[in-house]
């Protein structure tokens, strides 16, 4: 299997959960569905989290 990252394209889904509880419960569902998450910060940068890594 190979994948493939293309900084172009849009995301299929962006999500704001607004509790820890609610974070666990999205990573659950990307899990059973095995979809990839990608977590983002704040997007400022200091935290090198604004891109994914292959």
């Amino acid at each position: 299997m190979f994948l493939i990252f293309s900084s172009t394209s849009a995301p299929d889904v962006v999500v704001f959960p607004h509790s820890q509880d609610q974070i666990s419960e999205i990573a659950k569902l990307c899990s059973s569905f095995r979809v990839p998450m990608i977590p983002r910060g704040t997007g400022t940068g200091l935290e090198h989290g604004v891109g994914a890594t292959m």
